[in-house]
């Protein structure tokens, strides 16, 4: 949150009265766990608090990035600690495409305009969510279909069912100062 306040300043946010998403980014790697829940569920009220600037609070929401095969556990474990009240927005996938049918990230991505939004691909495992295991209904928010292309962009999709949601949540550039 301070990077946020620090990047764009607390007064352009206050101006355009924003509630920025930040995202968890929880990839999993052979080096660590899946997200446990209590982490979540720490983090979800630290970002929910908001940020102190002065006398106000700004307020941020919390979201999570993951990868589409990362271990089904980190999913299950974000859904329970929102059926116990922790707060999470949406998700965004990592669940990459390429033009060439390769897995190469060199590879060029398909154009932004050939994608089409498919859910039932894009939702994170384990899908259904297993007998016994809440189900708290977490959105996929946005699909990143490719990453590292040219070494540092990662083209992405918004769910059009939630792109208000989104875009509610994004900080706009400010204008270049005149």
């Amino acid at each position: 949150m301070a990077g946020v306040v620090e990047a764009f300043g607390a007064d352009y946010l206050r101006a355009k009265s924003l509630s920025p998403i930040l995202y968890l980014d929880v990839e999993g790697e052979s080096d660590h766990p899946a997200l446990p829940q209590k982490y979540y569920e720490r983090w979800s009220k630290a970002i929910c608090a908001g940020h102190k600037v002065g006398d106000t609070i700004l307020p941020f929401r919390p979201a999570v990035y993951l990868n589409h095969g990362d271990d089904p556990n980190s999913s299950l474990s974000l859904n329970a600690a929102c059926a116990a009240g922790a707060v999470c927005v949406g998700v965004s996938v990592a669940y990459y495409v390429h033009k060439d049918g390769s897995k190469d990230p060199a590879s060029p991505p398909p154009p932004p305009e050939k994608m089409v939004w498919n859910t039932n691909d894009i939702v994170p495992r384990p899908l259904p969510i297993p007998h016994g295991h809440p189900d708290a209904k977490i959105p996929v928010l946005v699909w990143q279909y490719h990453g590292d292309f040219d070494g540092d962009i990662d083209p992405e999709l918004v769910n059009p069912a939630y792109e208000a949601l989104v875009m509610s949540g994004t900080v706009p550039a400010p204008a270049p100062a005149a």
